[in-house]
């Protein structure tokens, strides 16, 4: 049985989250024209640092997503609780947003 996910309200515009069916959650990020040094990362609670999700250095316009499977950098599971995930854009800290995944 896939983990019940529990929404919490976006705190910046420009990032986002969807849960899927299966348990995965989908990061959604739009990015303005020239975007470089694009970064979305995901920590747990109290600012521990789970994985990288996106490091690019130039990503296009427009809307874009990827699936955090529920790892951590090193393949193991994250288990439930409260997640961040966080975007930065060239030397700029961006958007951040929070939800609860497994409860």
């Amino acid at each position: 049985m896939p983990p019940v996910i529990q929404s919490m309200p976006a705190q910046q515009p420009g990032l986002s989250h969807r849960a899927l069916e299966d348990g995965r959650i989908e990061v959604i990020y739009d990015l303005a024209a020239g975007s470089t040094d694009v970064f979305v990362g995901i920590w747990a609670q109290h600012a521990f640092f789970l994985r990288t999700l996106v490091e690019k250095p130039s990503v296009s316009a427009g809307r874009h997503s990827v699936i955090w499977d529920g790892k951590d950098e090193n393949g193991d599971p994250a288990g439930p609780g409260v997640f961040i995930t966080r975007m930065s854009v060239g030397q700029t800290s961006g958007a951040s947003d929070m939800f609860v995944a497994g409860r």
